[in-house]
């Protein structure tokens, strides 16, 4: 008897890794920097976490497929960052994950909230519909076929099997029916929203048509996304995936459809330091402004920068604690000028997104934080910006 299980669609547990498209994926999306490389890492119960990293008893967890994954976007530009980054924004001290996976179909979410949400009693669960279950409704063993690229139960290994004739639309209500039922055994608060696509595609707008329908009739909420993105294509890089505006967008509606039931009294407070510099660095520091902090402070820089030389460490960061710190944890510099130091190593030949974490020491009440050439060229930056969340 052949083995049967309904596969458990996940990044991994903690991941850590950088992700590149390949010569042919590029080719079919023109849109995205041919020369860029990605960071993808996940906590060690296969969330992707914010680029703020916020830790929060209240969470919100975004599900669905490459769509919300959104792998081939800086972190900071993920939807998970862009939403968390929005509540602190607005007062509202939520931690925002994202279980979003490649190929991910709604049998595949049913799976998902069991095994990784049965002990989230309170979150508030947030299912972007996947755009992967229309191959499974045309064939005659429906989610329990052996096609190649569609399989969820059995081995995946014919590129053909048998059809319907006509499309099985209940099978897909029944599993949404499955999700609303486990929600509310597991005490989770369910939301979907549209399948998320641009232009006109007429199998997405079927099954957008059954969901928007079987949520009016089982009073859910239904965030319906299809107008606004099949509208603008700038949105996406290619039919399905989103840019870093289209992740911003839908962040932001989410946002705006959930601000009316949220809970805005957080004490924490984001503050967000742009160096407002573009270039190659030199010798010659380039600070941020001083800013405020304590030992409660979580300080973290994010440098979106090319990598253009053959050194590993081709820039500092350098960091002015404005006292003499008990305990830094960056290395003390013979050169006054340069003060406390770390390197800058990015992918040698390619622009990627690095997040560095800055310990605050506990006698340290200002600092400001600089970054300079270390060897020949150095680094060239296209954004650099301090997050400072304060408790």
């Amino acid at each position: 008897m052949i083995k049967r299980n309904i596969r458990l669609k996940e990044v991994g547990v903690n991941v850590n890794r950088v992700c590149e498209p390949s010569v042919e994926y590029l080719k079919n999306c023109p849109k995205l920097n041919k020369d860029e490389s990605y960071y993808l890492s996940t906590d060690g119960e296969g969330n992707q976490f914010s680029v703020i990293g916020n830790k929060s008893n209240r969470e919100i967890f975004l599900l669905g497929a490459s769509t919300v994954e959104s792998m081939y976007i800086k972190h900071s530009m993920r939807p998970h960052s862009v939403l968390e980054k929005i509540l602190l924004e607005n007062g509202c001290d939520y931690e925002v994950k994202n279980l979003g996976a490649s190929g991910t179909q709604v049998l595949n979410i049913i799976n998902q909230i069991i095994n990784k949400l049965s002990q989230k009693q309170g979150a508030l669960v947030i299912i972007t519909l996947p755009s992967n279950d229309f191959g499974p409704l045309r064939y005659k063993q429906g989610y329990f076929s052996t096609h190649l690229h569609h399989a969820t139960v059995l081995p995946a290994k014919d590129l053909k099997v048998e059809k319907n004739s006509n499309l099985d639309l209940n099978l897909y209500t029944r599993n949404l029916g499955l999700i609303k039922a486990i929600c509310e055994q597991l005490e989770l608060n369910l939301i979907f929203t549209s399948i998320c696509y641009t232009t006109s595609v007429d199998d997405l707008k079927i099954l957008n048509n059954l969901a928007r329908e079987f949520c009016i009739d089982k009073n859910i909420p239904f965030l319906d996304l299809e107008e606004e993105f099949s509208k603008n294509q700038d949105f996406f890089y290619d039919k399905l995936h989103f840019l870093p505006k289209g992740s911003q967008f839908y962040a932001s509606k989410i946002f705006d459809f959930i601000k009316s039931d949220l809970i805005i009294d957080s004490k924490k407070k984001l503050e967000i330091y742009d160096f407002k510099y573009e270039g190659s660095l030199s010798d010659s520091i380039i600070w941020s402004e001083v800013f405020d902090v304590s030992s409660q402070s979580e300080v973290k820089l994010i440098i979106d920068f090319d990598h253009i030389v053959d050194s590993n460490n081709p820039a500092l960061i350098t960091v002015d604690y404005h006292c003499k710190p008990i305990k830094a944890s960056l290395t003390k510099s013979p050169n006054d000028e340069i003060g406390y130091y770390k390197y800058v190593s990015g992918i040698k030949g390619r622009r990627i997104e690095e997040v560095y974490d800055i310990t605050v020491p506990v006698n340290c009440t200002k600092i400001k934080i600089g970054l300079r050439a270390w060897g020949r060229k150095g680094i060239v930056v296209h954004n650099a910006e301090v997050i400072v969340l304060s408790h």
